[in-house]
């Protein structure tokens, strides 16, 4: 039996998301809202469940009339059906969390896009957001990879993902093994907390409940803000070459070996040749309209050259091979999404991390993460923002 629910079973669940959408199906336990996404010719799928009231729940909700004959039931757990993954429902979380912090008791969460469209490529990003008991609450960043086959074959996302699970389960975790041995007294820690890390989810610490933002990318970064990234990449390519002269095997085992290149290798090069003819011809497009008619003999063949889709995928596999004996773990996309900023209470950078440095920065997002010369991080973040 279908049932529709009314205008005023809505209103009873407004509080905690439009729980029951256009069409209900499963009336028994479980109510599935079909509609139609807003950006993508698709249908999203969400399943709400209900169970009994307890008296260590958290809401408090009314049951209508026209619910009785279905489910005697208010608390409602939300269980979203994330693109490119199974299923998150609350035994995942509750397991994780075990782990985590034991003796928690998860009773719901709510779940929503954690970033704005186009900021994010390679991945779907969630924003989670747990509670518990006695107003317990936590948020979490929950990484997959995207539904589309085609959007992952073109993007490489799942090396990339699989490069960025390797991070975090084994590269990360040995360059802190070896940081805590060596007792540094300048540290690096701008990489958020991994809770869980396979080859298709990454669940990650929330930063932004620190107060840590992300800029805007399409303005791109100041003076200040590429100084202190480069701050934090200097600690983290300094750690890494640091352990390699201390600890080689190990290095080579956690990360040389371990961290694979996606995109610049001998068996993407006829893939890419297409690739890089469009974008050579659209570039010189560009810049010839930009030239004056004086400018165009100096600048315009030179440029012709170097973009010459025929020799321009070698040149890029020769510039990204590891250059002995200072090659080291490279972040590998070093631009504004990719880094979080906390400020201090006068409007200065205070840190920065990896987004997804003492500045605070935070090193947000990790999947190009390459083992390479220092250069091809520090050169394009200056590259992209020198006119800043």
């Amino acid at each position: 039996q279908t049932h529709k629910p009314s205008k005023c079973i809505k209103r009873y669940y407004h509080d905690i998301g439009s729980l029951i959408g256009h069409n209900v199906i499963r009336a028994r336990d479980a109510y599935t809202d079909v509609r139609q996404s807003p950006h993508r010719k698709k249908r999203v799928v969400e399943t709400i469940t209900f169970r009994k009231l307890t008296t260590a729940d958290r809401l408090v909700a009314v049951t209508p009339s026209q619910f009785d004959r279905v489910h005697p039931v208010v608390h409602c757990t939300r269980t979203a059906t994330m693109a490119g993954s199974k299923t998150v429902d609350l035994s995942f979380l509750q397991s994780m969390m075990d782990k985590i912090e034991p003796g928690v008791k998860i009773d719901s969460y709510e779940s929503k896009l954690g970033s704005k469209r186009g900021d994010n490529y390679t991945s779907m990003l969630y924003r989670i957001k747990l509670f518990g008991e006695r107003g317990w609450t936590k948020s979490l960043i929950y990484k997959c990879l995207p539904e589309n086959k085609q959007t992952r074959s073109k993007y490489k996302s799942e090396m990339l993902f699989n490069n960025e699970m390797t991070f975090y389960v084994k590269s990360y975790t040995a360059l802190m093994e070896y940081q805590e041995l060596k007792r540094f007294t300048d540290t690096f820690n701008s990489v958020p907390k991994c809770y869980f890390a396979r080859s298709d989810i990454i669940v990650l610490e929330d930063m932004r409940c620190k107060g840590f933002t992300m800029l805007d990318r399409k303005k791109g970064l100041d003076f200040d803000h590429c100084k202190a990234i480069l701050r934090g990449l200097g600690k983290f390519h300094g750690l890494s070459l640091s352990m390699k002269v201390d600890e080689p095997e190990k290095f080579k085992r956690c990360i040389s070996e371990a961290i694979k290149e996606v995109y610049y290798k001998s068996e993407n090069e006829l893939w890419y040749k297409g690739y890089y003819r469009r974008a050579a011809e659209n570039a010189k497009k560009m810049l010839e309209s930009e030239l004056t008619e004086d400018e165009k003999p100096k600048y315009l063949e030179k440029f012709r050259k170097h973009v010459n889709p025929e020799s321009f995928f070698g040149d890029m596999v020769e510039l990204v091979s590891p250059k002995e004996p200072l090659a080291v773990l490279c972040h590998g996309d070093c631009w504004t999404n990719n880094f979080l900023f906390q400020y201090a209470l006068d409007g200065s950078i205070s840190e920065v991390r990896r987004r997804h440095v003492q500045c605070r920065i935070f090193i947000r997002w990790v999947q190009a993460v390459q083992c390479i010369g220092t250069s091809d991080d520090a050169g394009p973040l200056i590259f992209l923002n020198g006119i800043n």
